[in-house]
């Protein structure tokens, strides 16, 4: 079976035929992905696959299972592991009664490996409402037949967090997968499954107590980030010594402060603010911290999420536009790619016009972009920068050719 277009998908769509692709071949990946390649990560980004500069360590996720394990020992008293030197006090594996065997240091988390079965345990600067709140979400959904999520281990006394010396610690059963593969399409279709469903189940919570802000005023976030773009213009024509990150910025900005006008013309269109505001009348949650190492492939075949920390109200395709974003930076703005995606989204809930404007309104905006020169202007972090305005540069002619397609597709879809 040929591999469709993208008018054939959209018309697809609006027969509600959801038919995936025949590229999407589950349990196999279309892409090779045993090639050699360095990878890079920041704190927005998925791996981009590049050549120029070496990647950042980063601890990663093995896959395993309770089968494969190695059998846990008798816990006695004697190899109960101490878990100071691990930045975890004891008090506070006593308070979630859990008796460790073998504590692994991964990242800023600790695996703590029991008899019962293995933990996840986090120091936080959360506060206590916000990860009551992130319990009770997670608990609706689980209500709503949602299990693909890392649940809170409650405390002796029913809490999903203990307190010691004025520092929050939670707990939350361990995820056995690997970082999900940005650059597998099964993987990605079963991360976008996920983020779907997730967002239904939550439909119709409320947490009457504690309500985070909720994420739904887009085109004011994206205007004013389009505001910082035209500062780092004036400062890079101000400086009395500019560097070669200036000099990038005096001749290449000019296009993208373009982009980050179309874009958010766009997400004000008077169509694009209803559907916000539909959807917010009928409030749902969005996870909002969608990057590889928060999306966990199980040996099941399908993606479950962890770090709810960032988790408020907002649209669906928020989630979906950043997914979509970052994996299509991975993959160089593959057509393919989104359409694994939005498939997947629409088998579960067809997306509308607006939508596919909201989400063209995401994608047109240059965030990589802004987030290089942010780090750069406001916070003066210099490191890497060029490399990834290098980078950016790179990828810009796939970039612009995908949303031109994109922007046709859409038009021809209303």
């Amino acid at each position: 079976m040929a591999t469709p277009t993208w008018s054939q998908f959209l018309g697809r769509v609006v027969k509600e035929f959801m038919t995936p692709p025949a590229f999407i071949q589950p349990g196999k990946q279309t892409q090779a992905s045993t090639d050699k390649k360095k990878t890079v990560k920041n704190d927005d980004d998925a791996p981009v696959v590049q050549k120029q500069f070496a990647p950042v360590k980063r601890p990663k996720r093995v896959v395993t299972t309770d089968q494969n394990l190695a059998k846990p020992p008798v816990v006695t008293s004697a190899t109960v592991v101490r878990s100071a030197t691990f930045g975890i006090p004891e008090e506070v594996l006593e308070s979630f009664q859990i008796k460790a065997y073998k504590l692994e240091p991964i990242g800023s988390l600790v695996r703590a490996r029991t008899q019962a079965g293995t933990y996840l345990l986090k120091r936080t600067d959360l506060p206590n409402d916000r990860i009551l709140f992130m319990d009770q979400a997670l608990q609706f959904a689980a209500q709503n037949h949602f299990t693909k999520a890392a649940q809170f281990v409650h405390t002796r006394k029913g809490q999903p967090f203990t307190t010691h010396k004025g520092i929050n610690y939670y707990c939350t059963k361990w995820i056995h997968g690997s970082e999900c593969d940005f650059t597998s399409y099964p993987q990605l279709e079963e991360a976008a499954k996920t983020l779907a469903e997730f967002h239904q189940a939550t439909g119709g919570f409320s947490s009457p107590k504690y309500s985070p802000a909720p994420a739904y005023s887009i085109a004011e976030q994206l205007r004013a980030r389009q505001q910082n773009l035209r500062k780092y213009a004036r400062l890079a024509r101000t400086g009395r010594a500019p560097g070669e990150i200036d000099q990038w910025v005096r001749t290449q900005l000019s296009s993208y402060r373009e982009q980050a006008k179309r874009a958010v013309a766009i997400l004000e269109l008077p169509e694009c603010q209803a559907e916000m505001t539909k959807q917010q009348e009928q409030p749902a949650l969005c996870h909002l911290n969608v990057t590889s190492h928060n999306l966990i492939y199980t040996s099941t075949h399908e993606v479950e999420l962890l770090d709810f920390d960032l988790m408020t109200f907002g649209p669906r395709v928020l989630d979906i536009g950043h997914l979509l974003r970052r994996s299509l930076q991975v993959n160089n703005w593959s057509k393919q790619c989104a359409v694994t995606q939005l498939v997947a989204a629409n088998n579960l809930s067809q997306l509308s016009f607006e939508e596919y404007l909201i989400i063209q309104g995401l994608l047109t905006f240059p965030i990589r972009l802004w987030r290089v020169l942010s780090n750069y202007y406001d916070k003066g972090v210099s490191e890497g920068a060029m490399e990834w305005l290098n980078l950016i540069e790179q990828q810009e002619a796939a970039r612009e050719s995908f949303l031109s397609l994109y922007s046709q597709q859409v038009t021809h879809y209303e």
